[in-house]
């Protein structure tokens, strides 16, 4: 009896330790953004951090506003932290997003991150590299797709719905010939210069 009621003691403390160790690692900002956000730390790197899905209701809320700035520097009890990765499932379903802005420090968006956001209407990407499997799937109503790095990210498997015919995506003007060779032009037919939206390079 003794060994069991041990073994049990022993069996919390380890919960405990695990739960400490992922609250050490992860915190949200739900401050003067307007939003509710999970980070967590991407493990082996210098202060940089995942936006990942809520670990206990499994999704990320946006609050009192549809527009959301995902910013790629965040300050959490006095620290910096970089944000890189917007990782898998991490909006996944989130209805009241209309519209993303993607800023230029983070770089990769894992699979799945966006997925079935039926109501985003616009996506804005400043520094994307990387784009996951399924990444936007089920985003059908999307119309706008602003990109503002050179050379087209790399694109994984469906990441968007087969053919986005209602949809623009604009690119910067000196890389139209790089898009329309690129895989992108597998999801969008309508690719033009970011100057048409009255930016300048």
């Amino acid at each position: 009896m003794k060994h069991y009621i041990t073994s049990i003691l022993s069996f919390i403390c380890l919960v405990f330790l695990v739960q400490g160790n992922v609250f050490s690692q992860s915190f949200y900002m739900a401050e003067h953004t307007g939003q509710s956000i999970h980070y967590e730390a991407i493990p082996k790197t210098n202060n940089e951090v995942r936006i990942v899905k809520d670990f206990l209701s499994n999704r990320n809320y946006i609050l009192l506003r549809n527009e959301v700035r995902l910013v790629s520097v965040v300050e959490n009890e006095g620290k910096s932290f970089y944000v890189t990765t917007i990782g898998k499932k991490a909006f996944e379903g989130v209805e009241e997003l209309k519209e993303i802005v993607v800023t230029s420090g983070i770089t990769n968006i894992e699979k799945e991150a966006f997925l079935s956001c039926k109501k985003l209407t616009k996506l804005t990407l400043y520094g994307a590299q990387r784009i996951g499997d399924n990444a936007f799937k089920g985003c059908e109503n999307i119309n706008s797709v602003i990109i503002f790095t050179s050379y087209p990210p790399v694109l994984g498997k469906e990441v968007f719905d087969e053919k986005m015919e209602n949809a623009t995506l604009y690119v910067p003007d000196r890389a139209l010939v790089d898009y329309k060779k690129s895989e992108w032009s597998k999801y969008f037919t309508k690719i033009l210069g970011t100057s048409n939206l009255g930016y300048s390079e």
